[in-house]
């Protein structure tokens, strides 16, 4: 099934989801930003009060608990913090301008850091 809604230019549509108890549980919106460009919005409700969450902007950056992503360089911005669970390294920092690189190494603890695209010239400190 496909669905489509048109956005008049410069403005918003949302799908929203929500119950008997709570109408605008949570929303995903759509906006025409009126050149040729749109971003798309998240919400949650809480105290039935609808809280925009994150973003995807139209360069395709994505922002967590910020409306402007843009504003910061990366693609994946969030105002809190960022919890990455995995095996091993499971958090990889990566320059790919600077062939430089960070990663958490989840078997020993230490956090590695190389100078270099190759990983034969890592530098490990281990934080407690």
């Amino acid at each position: 099934m496909s669905v489509k809604v048109t956005i008049p230019n410069g403005s918003s549509e949302y799908l929203t989801f929500g119950s008997a108890n709570t109408p605008d549980a949570a929303k995903i919106g759509g906006y025409d930003d009126g050149s040729s460009a749109g971003h798309m919005e998240f919400y949650t409700t809480t105290g039935g009060t609808s809280t925009e969450r994150m973003r995807i902007d139209s360069n395709g950056n994505v922002g967590i608990g910020t409306s402007s992503p843009s504003t910061y360089s990366g693609k994946l911005v969030s105002t809190g913090q960022i919890c990455a669970a995995g095996d091993n390294n499971a958090f990889t920092i990566y320059n790919t301008a600077a062939g430089r690189y960070g990663y958490w190494q989840g078997t020993s603890g230490a956090m590695t850091f190389a100078a270099e695209s190759s990983r034969s010239e890592e530098h490990t400190s281990e934080l407690q």
